[in-house]
């Protein structure tokens, strides 16, 4: 049975032509839109110059808001992990190996909250680092 063989391998070669010819015409599709936009916005800045530079710096206001809270969520997610790691390292090393750490079906024991659940007074809100940011 080569025959089989050799159909199975021309229609894997078959198959993978068929993908990385459907890759190009996806980016060529990709690159011909974002040359149509391109030369959309140009022709728009052309028209209107003040009124294309106010929507601009509208745009750039929005996506630093946007990068700003973005960037207190990922810290506050990272403050939380780092809590919960350290509590539970603790809580490992702190527990004799023949007792029950709180995880096997005890009631957990009264702990102090995690630094990200406590609000700092020196922290600023995500207010005010976007005015600064924007200063």
């Amino acid at each position: 049975m080569p025959w089989r063989k050799i159909s199975e391998g021309l229609a894997a070669l078959l198959l993978g032509a068929a993908s990385v010819a459907l890759l190009i015409f996806a980016g060529a599709l990709f690159l011909g839109l974002l040359a149509v936009t391109l030369i959309a916005a140009a022709g728009l800045f052309l028209a209107a110059p003040e009124a294309s530079r106010k929507t601009i710096e509208v745009l750039i206001g929005r996506i630093d808001t946007w990068v700003a809270a973005m960037k207190g969520i990922v810290e506050e997610a990272g403050a939380l992990l780092t809590g919960l790691l350290g509590a539970k390292a603790q809580q490992e090393t702190a527990a004799p190996q023949g007792e029950q750490t709180p995880g096997e079906n005890a009631a957990p024991a009264a702990e102090e909250p995690l630094p990200s659940e406590t609000p700092s007074d020196t922290a600023p809100q995500n207010g005010e680092q976007t005015q600064k940011a924007s200063n």
